[in-house]
This record gives C-alpha cells, sequence and structure tokens, in this order.
C-alpha cells in the first residue's frame, strides 16, 4: 500500500503516515478516533520527496508504517509531534484539507499570492505553532516576511495562518454575521493599531473562540516564511453554497 504523509497543522503540529487517501483520512481523524478534540481538523498533503532533510525518521518508515494482519490499511502513524512546521519546505506541500466536525473534506490548491488592492487593516489567525488572533496594518505576504523575520525580537520560523473577514454594516460596525466572540475587543484593538501606525501587529487575543471559525475566513489560508510563500484562497461564497454545499453546511455549525 502506499504510503502517504500529512502534517496536521490546528493547534498543533504533527507529522503522520497513513494509507488513507486525504478525504478518508480527514473523515477518520474527525470522527474515527478518540485523540482529537473537538474543534476544526486542517492537514496538509506533503510530497515525500521534498522532505530531504534528516529532521524526520523517514528512512525506515516502510517498515513501521504497515497494513494490519487482516490486510486493512494503517491509518495513521505518527512520525513527528515536534516543531513539525519548521522542518517540512513551502514546496513540499502539495494541498491543505479543511475537515468538519462530522468528517467532511474540502480540499484547496495552493498558487501565488495575488496581489490586490491593499486594504488599511487586516484581521489574521495565526494557526501554527502557534495561534493567536492578530490584527495588522501589513499584507499577508508582509505579515508573514514580518512574523518570520530573525531580527524581530519576537519571530517564528515558519507560519501558518489564515486571513478573516471584516465585513462591515452599513454604520460601520463589524458585520453582524460574523461570530467572533467579542467584535467590541477587535474594533478597540483596531483603533488602537490606527493610532499607533508605527507599530505594525496587535495581538487581539492569544487563546481566540474558534466556534464557526471556517464562516470568517476571507481570501484564505497562508504558510510560509520571509523568503517563500503558499497561499490557498477559500471558495467564494457562492462556490461555497453550491459546489461544496454539504461541507458549507457542515462547517457552520462548529
Amino acid at each position: 500500500m502506499e504510503i502517504r504523509l500529512y502534517m496536521l497543522c490546528y493547534r498543533g503540529e504533527a507529522l503522520v503516515a497513513s494509507h488513507l487517501e486525504p478525504e478518508a483520512f480527514g473523515h477518520y481523524m474527525a470522527t474515527g478516533t478518540k485523540k482529537l478534540t473537538r474543534g476544526s481538523l486542517m492537514f496538509f498533503e506533503l510530497d515525500r520527496k521534498r522532505l530531504t532533510g534528516d529532521y524526520f525518521r523517514l528512512h525506515d518508515l516502510e517498515s513501521r508504517c504497515v497494513p494490519h494482519p487482516d490486510g486493512s490499511p494503517k491509518r495513521s502513524k505518527y512520525v513527528s509531534i515536534y516543531r513539525v512546521l519548521e522542518h517540512v519546505p513551502v514546496d513540499a506541500i502539495l494541498r491543505l484539507h479543511l475537515v468538519t466536525l462530522d468528517g467532511r473534506v474540502l480540499s484547496l490548491d495552493p498558487r501565488k499570492p495575488e496581489d490586490r488592492a491593499a486594504a488599511n487593516e487586516y484581521l489574521y489567525q495565526e494557526l501554527s505553532p502557534v495561534t493567536p488572533l492578530i490584527a495588522s496594518t501589513l499584507d499577508p505576504t508582509r505579515f508573514c516576511a514580518f512574523m518570520t523575520n530573525p531580527e524581530v525580537p519576537l519571530y517564528l520560523p515558519r507560519l501558518f495562518f489564515a486571513d478573516l473577514s471584516l465585513d462591515r454594516e452599513t454604520g460601520g460596525r463589524l458585520a453582524g454575521y460574523l461570530p467572533y466572540e467579542d467584535p467590541a475587543h477587535i474594533e478597540s484593538c483596531l483603533e488602537e493599531m490606527r493610532a499607533k501606525p508605527e507599530k505594525p501587529t496587535k495581538t487581539i487575543s492569544r487563546s481566540p473562540s474558534i466556534n464557526a471559525f471556517f464562516r470568517t475566513v476571507n481570501r484564505g489560508f497562508y504558510v510560509g516564511d520571509k523568503t517563500a510563500l503558499a497561499f490557498f484562497p477559500f471558495p467564494e461564497r457562492r462556490a461555497l453554497e453550491t459546489d461544496h454545499a454539504r461541507w458549507w453546511r457542515s462547517a457552520q455549525m462548529g
């Protein structure tokens, strides 16, 4: 059986080998194991040939990830649970898979980040290896470069994050349909950031709520560092409702 490599990348990191294809693996991790705490699941599908370093023990993987005695596939074999993302090159990431609580999978292909009209402010949910909710004046490319710059006192070797919606009502307040836990606090942090233009980021929450997280995603997901960045565009609302209706209904539950 073919061995596939997946990287769990939300509220914890892990490199996992499996005989399951991505959709079956996502369904199993969301519904078929007691190890997962309640919440959204995300994982990257990796190109094993591009994992050329010696950080991960892969040379004997075929002898460790073997089918069960009855011939059924090995669903998960953990390879690493520590500092995984920083040792996975951006070009080794094939796809991002988003899994709902009931195991439905939406797969996103990467592409280069698009240049768009610059916004004055952004809202980012960092996903791995740390998970704060951050307001910033930096667009996604510049934000990732800033957060992974070794010259910055608090930096990360690599970062996975999502660009979240800051849609507004006619009166200027955050849109009521956005399920943010404390919109007034978000507004307060944005105002504080505007008052200090020399500071490009502001931490809103170190442990934000993840309820209905997928409903808040704006452009999509990003993973990279100061030298490389991959962008996984999130489908627009109409496409979610028509092309991915079952996944979207499940995603709105939590």
